[in-house]
């Protein structure tokens, strides 16, 4: 609504409003991503279990036997995936992921051929 009113009533500036508005949001993105904490996944992945544990605790609600379950159950399933070498380039290419693949590329592309993320 106000980009409307700023569009109608300013028809030869109103761009530069537009774009004066952008930074803003991106700046309060910016300083708001050092508010989230570390993902327990990435900690444990790090070899930092008990602070993995402690974002369990605080922001989960857990008690402290539940933090160590959850905490144990993600070094489990981190040493899982490790083992079958999951996360390198080439996996995104096999028979598995090859749809999903194929999905992500195509909406990139048409996203960029089409002109969306011009603005």
């Amino acid at each position: 609504m106000l980009m409307r009113w700023v569009f109608t009533s300013f028809p030869e500036t109103s761009w530069k409003y537009a774009i004066a508005v952008q930074p803003i949001f991106a700046t309060i993105l910016l300083f708001g991503c050092f508010l989230i904490p570390e993902s327990p996944r990435w900690l444990v992945s790090s070899g930092l279990t008990i602070e993995a544990a402690n974002v369990l605790r605080k922001y989960h609600q857990l008690n402290s036997e539940n933090a160590k379950r959850e905490t144990f159950d993600i070094e489990q399933s981190y040493l899982k995936e490790r083992s079958i070498n999951s996360g390198q380039f080439i996996s995104l290419f096999t028979k598995l992921n090859r749809n999903r693949t194929i999905v992500v590329i195509s909406i990139s592309y048409f996203a960029q051929v089409s002109g969306t993320w011009i603005v």
